[in-house]
């Protein structure tokens, strides 16, 4: 299991010697800080390490995103809310690659964009909005009606101009049917582990 020591010293390279902590070690400070809070928050609330394959919603030429889990909280006899994932996003714009460390989301949020998924190919001409992730991501997908979605990503809030904490891009790509229908299967697969129908705590 990852213990304080191993966070204090991936923390630790990713500040320079004797300089400002880096946005990636400034996210890593966030990160710690939101656990510890759910943490005392839900009592019984308990993390475990995992390997899952990524899930990602990208377009025929690569853009979009990728999530990759790392952690998941476990279910327990002693714990009965709401449960969490983190791992790292990467988000592609125009081929150019952004790795986002220590990200946090509900565990139900590939589910529900799963759902948000199947609407825009049931309605091709509608426009959806789903927000996704601890820092703050909404997706805008507009329907063009024929076999094409647009899709505009953007953090929210959005960061000042004197901000120094890292967070997503404001970019957009393009989704077809058979890329959606992809997103959607990669989607449902990471779904099944993190919401298993029938939670059944651990020994």
């Amino acid at each position: 299991m990852r213990t304080e020591t191993d966070d204090i010293a991936v923390m630790t390279r990713a500040t320079p010697p004797g300089g400002r902590p880096t946005l990636r070690s400034m996210r890593l400070l966030r990160w710690l800080s939101r656990r510890d809070q759910l943490r005392a928050e839900r009592p019984g609330l308990e993390w475990r390490e995992t390997t899952l394959p990524p899930a990602s919603l990208r377009g025929p030429d690569g853009d979009g995103l990728i999530i990759q889990i790392k952690q998941m909280t476990i279910w327990s006899r002693d714990y009965a809310g709401g449960h969490f994932a983190h791992g790292d996003v990467t988000t592609v714009d125009r081929g150019v690659e952004r790795l986002h460390e220590n990200v946090l989301m509900w565990t139900m949020e590939p589910d529900s964009l799963v759902g948000v998924l199947h609407r825009s190919l049931s309605h091709p001409k509608a426009d959806v909005t789903v927000s996704m992730f601890d820092d703050g991501m909404t997706l805008r997908i507009e329907g063009h009606g024929a076999d094409q979605w647009r899709v505009h990503c953007q953090p929210v809030p959005m960061p000042g101009p004197d901000a120094t904490w890292e967070t997503f891009p404001v970019f957009d790509f393009t989704l077809t049917r058979l890329t959606i229908e992809t997103a959607i299967s990669e989607l449902r697969a990471l779904s099944a582990v993190l919401t298993p129908p029938q939670r059944h705590p651990l020994p």
